[in-house]
């Protein structure tokens, strides 16, 4: 079996990363692509995510895996709440 990349996104209640996964015969090795705060915002008397910037952050991770040469198999994400 080859080299296969997998991307892991977790988004926190104040922080968020991006992780690339790579699995061969030998193992599992991880390394951060990219991690970056993630603050609330009042809308309407309401906190918020701010979804246009997690998105802005998410994209620019996955294309830095792509600007690497990188295609993962599968990405995942996760959230808080």
């Amino acid at each position: 079996m080859g080299k296969q990349h997998f991307v892991a996104i977790d988004l926190g209640a104040t922080s968020g990363r991006v992780m690339l996964a790579e699995v061969d015969g030998n193992g599992v090795q991880m390394r951060e692509i990219r991690r970056f705060p993630n603050p609330l915002v009042p809308v309407g008397g309401h906190l918020h995510w701010n979804i246009y910037e997690l998105y802005r952050q998410v994209v620019e991770a996955l294309c830095a895996v792509a600007a690497e040469g990188i295609r993962p198999v599968s990405v995942g994400i996760d959230t808080w709440g």
